[in-house]
């Protein structure tokens, strides 16, 4: 720190101060900033999540449309083979694969080879019949839920026999008072049977 004065002109002052360079580091952490730091979004800023994608395995397109109908915000795409689901995970993966076969031998054949494959996606397997099969069976319908009163009536009426007792499997309560309500009110008042499971209904079957 120093001064200097000179009458008539005037007088100077300065001040040094030690600077010490610092180190730089070597490498690819040379070209950024040591006192860089990072920006954190606006909590008001819109955050964006991709929709969930679900990919459909079945021999014929009899889940999808379905699938589209009520899944909201959910990708669905469809596979008519394991080759092309495995094609379509290629592409971009998903939560999960819906595998659904028309026969038990084709659901553990199809399971198989998706499992054999490099793809780690969770897989649901079932059997499912298309409904022209159940026809052969001697099935008169197949509703699935959402299910109205008029699906239901006009279901049982296409069964060429008078009806007049119905055994009601379901394992939801609410669905099954729903259920029937509907069967037994007018005009028809079917007599009603309930079980909550598959055994209670054969149980009650066999009794009856």
């Amino acid at each position: 720190m120093g001064v200097q004065s000179e009458v008539g002109l005037g007088s100077q002052f300065w001040v040094s101060l030690p600077l010490q360079e610092e180190a730089r580091p070597e490498g690819f952490g040379r070209w950024l900033n040591p006192r860089w730091e990072s920006k954190h979004l606006s909590s008001l800023t819109p955050k964006i999540s991709p929709a969930p994608r679900l990919v459909f395995v079945e021999p014929s397109h009899f889940l999808l449309p379905v699938a589209r109908k009520y899944l909201d915000h959910v990708q669905v795409v469809s596979a008519s083979t394991p080759v092309e689901a495995r094609d379509l995970l290629a592409l971009s993966p998903a939560k999960v694969v819906l595998l659904r076969g028309e026969t038990s031998e084709q659901t553990a054949a199809w399971s198989q080879e998706m499992c054999e494959s490099r793809f780690q996606t969770p897989l649901l397997a079932f059997t499912l019949p298309n409904p022209l099969l159940n026809q052969a069976l001697g099935v008169a319908a197949y509703l699935m839920k959402l299910i109205s009163s008029n699906q239901m009536l006009a279901a049982i009426e296409r069964i060429e026999k008078p009806i007049r007792s119905i055994l009601l499997v379901e394992d939801d309560p609410d669905a099954l008072q729903l259920f029937n309500r509907i069967l037994t009110s007018k005009p028809k008042k079917y007599r009603v049977l309930q079980a909550s499971s598959g055994q209670e209904a054969l149980s009650l079957a066999r009794a009856r």
